[in-house]
């Protein structure tokens, strides 16, 4: 069972500048629940929330308010390093094999860096 969207708290980057893959990543993969989170100190953008939910869409989030600030498919490698951040030896099978499904059906949802 799917997360209902309008309970999710979108930021304006991911609303106005990609909604055509916020959109997508709904009516494909559909919003769950989170299973794999760490805290990340990015570069640029300090502390956030990397997650990876059941469907196997990565979300990142604020630390501190609960909204998301970005959503996409991610690469086998990004899930594997966010798992090892959360202390994990491994990717839960289930999740690989749906991340890689994912991939293979939609790789145009994949976060592609400007």
């Amino acid at each position: 069972k799917g997360v209902d969207t309008m309970e999710l708290n979108f930021s304006k980057h991911l609303q106005y500048d990609h909604p055509e893959r916020l959109a997508a990543l709904d009516e494909y993969i559909g919003f769950t629940n989170i299973v794999i989170e760490v805290i990340e100190v990015h570069k640029k953008y300090g502390r956030r929330r990397v997650g990876i939910t059941s469907s196997g869409i990565m979300v990142i989030r604020n630390a501190h308010e609960d909204f998301i600030i970005t959503a996409f498919l991610p690469t086998m490698i990004e899930v594997e390093k966010v798992a090892r951040q959360a202390g994990k030896k491994c990717v839960p099978p289930k999740l690989l094999k749906k991340v890689q499904k994912n991939l293979e059906r939609h790789p145009e949802l994949m976060f592609m860096a400007a």
